[in-house]
């Protein structure tokens, strides 16, 4: 076991997207997010085989879909996630509340779940913070929180 943290920047998904891309984890987009690192399809050279004198031309650039041609998305998920032993940590997202104040970490989700680690195209689960506030203020009024 570590002892130290590391800081990873994920992608929190879009309730559609968390659906395509969760979809065999039977994520529930009402309790849980989805998050994972967003990339682009890479363009590559399509080379006409097309003789020019001084060599192959080249015609186009096309995204490469890896295999992923029924694709409604124009990325792919995978190269971070959480992992076995982050069970219960956070996930923050960094926010001013307006201009004037600098930017403060809050929880949005807590570690849940997930297929492996950082698997292509299988996002982590968290579970969402907000669904839980209520269980949360009960439990925590009598430290002086505010």
């Amino acid at each position: 076991m570590s002892k130290t943290m590391q800081e990873i920047n994920l992608n929190i998904l879009h309730d559609n997207e968390c659906k395509y891309f969760g979809k065999e984890l039977d994520s529930d987009v009402k309790r849980e997010l989805c998050a994972g690192q967003k990339h682009p399809f890479p363009l590559v050279p399509i080379v006409e085989r097309k003789f020019s004198g001084k060599g192959y031309t080249m015609s186009k650039f096309a995204r490469n879909r890896l295999g992923l041609k029924k694709s409604k998305y124009l990325f792919y998920i995978g190269g971070g996630d959480s992992c076995q032993g982050d069970s219960g940590g956070p996930l923050v997202i960094w926010h001013s509340p307006n201009e004037s104040t600098s930017k403060r970490a809050y929880i949005v989700g807590v570690v849940s779940r997930g297929v492996g680690c950082a698997n292509f195209n299988s996002p982590g689960i968290f579970s969402r913070v907000k669904m839980h506030l209520e269980w949360i203020h009960k439990h925590s009024s009598s430290y002086d929180c505010n």
